[in-house]
């Protein structure tokens, strides 16, 4: 192709490349110092704690750009800090090793724990971005939710007593790691037969299975 050849071609990928990087990094912020105050505010973060010697971030970059491009219109904001730079911000929310993913809002926190894939990580903001179980007021929503193939948890019933009770709690334990709803029989009925309720139930691999145990609070 010739040294001019060679160059445009150059020009041509550098271009998309560039592209790419900006249209993430307009959707995340920089931050620094200033978090210390800034988590306060009531919202929530979805931060990543890296440095820029580590390995294991420059490969999660990507991965990280679409996280971003999945999150960018939710009311999740998106920022990163730089710990050799801020090492009091990493040590205020006990960050050891790089990179560290957190979901953040006022004093609490939540390590993301899973493998570094894009999916994984959404769901994990999804999740502790909103209530630990979530409820289900309308057929076609429930259908979204099976039709995505995921993991969940479903309570069917009155949101009241031992079940319900034991339920929340277990979700609020779990919230990090599985989706939890909640439904009426009504709503319930047009998906699965139900014997009684109050019922729980796992949704996982276009199968569900009812919870057949004790409970108590």
């Amino acid at each position: 192709m010739g040294k001019l050849g060679n160059y445009l071609l150059i020009l041509f990928v550098s271009g998309f490349l560039y592209t790419e990087t900006n249209t993430f990094s307009k959707w995340v912020l920089e931050l620094g110092d200033n978090f210390a105050n800034l988590h306060n505010d009531g919202g929530y973060w979805l931060i990543k704690f890296y440095t820029p010697w580590c390995g294991n971030c420059k490969r999660v970059e990507p991965i990280w750009g679409h996280v971003v491009q999945a999150l960018k219109n939710t009311h999740i904001r998106i920022g990163r800090i730089d710990c050799s730079s801020y090492p009091n911000v990493a040590k205020m929310f006990g960050v050891t090793k790089y990179p560290t993913i957190k979901i953040i809002r006022g004093e609490e926190h939540h390590t993301f724990q899973g493998d570094q894939d894009t999916e994984q990580i959404v769901n994990f903001a999804l999740r502790m971005s909103g209530p630990a179980v979530e409820h289900i007021t309308r057929p076609e929503s429930l259908t979204n939710i099976k039709n995505m193939n995921q993991l969940f948890f479903m309570y069917v019933g009155e949101r009241e007593g031992a079940l319900w009770d034991t339920f929340n709690d277990v979700a609020n334990k779990m919230q990090a790691h599985a989706f939890y709803y909640s439904t009426s029989q009504s709503i319930a009925e047009k998906h699965i037969f139900l014997n009684e309720t109050p019922a729980v139930f796992v949704h996982k691999e276009n199968s569900h299975y009812f919870y057949t145990g004790i409970w108590w609070k």
